[in-house]
């Protein structure tokens, strides 16, 4: 499995870090994120995506889902081979 990811996962990094080849730098955990937001309101969902986007220093819900679809997908790729490619 290739997934097409996006350099800008590493957007939260501080300006001149090195980027490695490593999974991005985000503490969240994505099954727990959806599980958290499918129980909001839409006002709510609103304000949880602004709190968790500070937190993690994230511009926007792109690049912050784009990091933690990489997380998901370490965490199972036991089961495929998976690679990450990110323009």
């Amino acid at each position: 499995y290739v997934h097409v990811s996006t350099a800008y996962v590493n957007c939260n990094l501080p300006n001149q870090a090195r980027v490695m080849e490593e999974l991005p730098k985000c503490a969240a955990d994505g099954e727990a994120v959806l599980a958290e937001i499918a129980k909001l309101s839409p006002e709510q969902m609103e304000t949880r995506t602004v709190q968790l986007l500070k937190a993690e220093g994230y511009p926007n819900t792109y690049t912050f889902t784009k990091a933690m679809g990489e997380k998901l997908l370490f965490k199972y790729h036991k089961r495929i081979p998976v690679g990450i490619v990110r323009p």
